[in-house]
């Protein structure tokens, strides 16, 4: 019989009293006990910095529009666990998820009971995804690297069909590196024998890396760091012009997800399925590609509500990079599009005046000083705009930006008063702190002025945030 949600939990967080710890040796031991079901995968492995969720998002969806069975392993999940484990559109039912788990655990514990090496939660579930997917007997499974790359339990994968790193910034120094030569070793890990490595836009220091460690694995590398021409973006998302980079053909593609970030992570995406199909692995039409592409949606990533005409945006923006992408994309999309006046449609009402709410909430071990000074840009670009353009505009409008200093629901979350006073060093107008629960009861109350809401940072505090939305709604 299987297990209910609190069994489920229960089973899973018996495995977190051993941390997280990187390393191949207790999940290859698992794994073996378990048949070695990932050797029976035809797998797409991506890692890099930001952008590793898109970018996997993008090719499971392009390929299931190619008519292909494709199973697609995330971290962390937003709303619901099983998110995490997803095939052709349906996540991991309970009943199976309990039985696989069960099935891991058991072996597990007898590892325990040896004396050996004890496998980690990510160990057990990432172990429960390969089983699964054997199981229903996928076509392709589109693997996210959950932390680093050359040690992270994902990487006992021996021949993938490609391997993709999407970017390499400073994140998680504590664990893998203090310097960008040093992480990019590590998210090099991942690329292997004579199998094709796409990469996206890397530092110079970071592409020397891996280049060096391609050429040492005798595999090609494609760069998906391509010119882009932009024909729209907006609150619907963005269309763009690519060239083909075999045929060297321009073509239009249309994705979902908003922000210049997501067009970048679309071409990489694009240029990894082109690779795939030079290779012969996968058979894709160019309109099954840009189906894809348009299909593919990441919760959480500067997404859009609407509600009692409030347009409320959900971000992810957990590290310094993720942060530069919020800004940007909150500019082109929120505050640029304040000072402009254009025709009304369903997803735009255009106001003379734009008052502005940011919610943030972040993690105390990420590079906060960086993160918060990059967000407080937020209110100068609208002091900017509202000096270059909105007064000079048609509407003739004015702009406010105030902020709200929060907390995620984790441990590692930095105390929301501290957040406050670095707000408020940087110049911010932080006009209260408050917990998250207290925050969305308020858009309909305190908040109601506020024409945009964004909550921004930690991925624990977007998804408390969308699983109350969604309820309401």
């Amino acid at each position: 019989m299987g297990k209910n949600k609190n069994d489920i939990k229960a089973s899973i967080e018996y495995f977190e009293k051993f941390g997280s710890i990187l390393g191949l040796e207790r999940i290859e031991s698992l794994l073996k006990r378990l048949g070695n079901p990932q050797e029976d995968l035809k797998i797409i492995h991506v890692g890099g910095t930001n952008g590793k969720g898109s970018v996997s998002r993008y090719i499971y969806e392009m390929l299931r529009a190619g008519g292909y069975s494709v199973g697609i392993y995330t971290s962390p999940y937003i709303e619901v666990f099983n998110e995490r484990i997803e095939v052709d559109g349906e996540y991991i039912e309970n009943d199976q998820l309990s039985e696989l788990l069960e099935a891991a655990a058991k072996e597990a514990k007898e590892m325990e009971k040896a004396g050996q090496p004890v496998p980690t939660e990510f160990d057990i579930i990432t172990a429960v995804a390969f089983m699964y997917y054997k199981r229903k007997k996928v076509d392709f499974a589109v693997i996210e690297v959950g932390l680093g790359g050359r040690l992270d339990s994902t990487n006992v994968i021996k021949q993938p069909v490609a391997s993709i790193i999407t970017s390499i910034s400073l994140d998680h120094t504590d664990r893998i590196g203090t310097t960008i030569a040093e992480i990019a070793f590590e998210k090099a890990g991942i690329i292997k024998s004579g199998r094709p490595v796409i990469v996206g836009n890397l530092p110079k220091e970071a592409m020397d890396v891996v280049v060096k460690k391609a050429e040492s694995m005798k595999s090609s590398t494609v760069y998906g760091d391509v010119p882009i021409r932009i024909i729209k973006e907006d609150e619907l998302g963005s269309e763009f012009v690519l060239r083909d980079v075999f045929s060297m053909k321009e073509s239009i593609f249309e994705i979902s997800m908003m922000g210049f970030h997501q067009m970048l992570n679309a071409a990489v995406a694009i240029r990894a399925v082109e690779t795939m199909m030079s290779y012969n692995a996968v058979d894709l039409t160019l309109e099954q590609i840009k189906r894809g592409l348009k299909k593919s949606k990441v919760k959480g990533r500067f997404e859009i509500f609407r509600r009692n005409g409030q347009m409320i945006v959900l971000d992810g923006a957990h590290n310094e990079a993720g942060m530069k992408a919020f800004v940007n994309t909150a500019e082109r999309i929120v505050i640029r599009k304040s000072c402009v006046k254009e025709a009304s449609n369903d997803f735009s009402e255009k106001r003379n005046s734009d008052n502005i709410l940011v919610i943030c909430g972040v993690l105390k071990d990420k590079d906060i000083d960086k993160m918060t000074e990059i967000l407080i840009d937020l209110g100068q670009k609208q002091k900017r705009y509202e000096r270059d353009e909105c007064t000079n505009s048609a509407t003739g409008g004015n702009i406010t930006v105030d902020f709200v200093s929060t907390e995620p629901d984790s441990e590692r979350k930095l105390n929301k008063d501290q957040l406050k006073n670095l707000l408020e060093n940087k110049g911010g107008h932080v006009i209260e702190t408050a917990d998250i629960l207290e925050i969305v009861k308020s858009l309909d109350g305190k908040y109601a002025k506020y024409d945009k809401v964004m909550f921004v940072g930690s991925l624990y505090l977007i998804g408390e945030v969308r699983k109350k939305l969604t309820a309401q709604n």
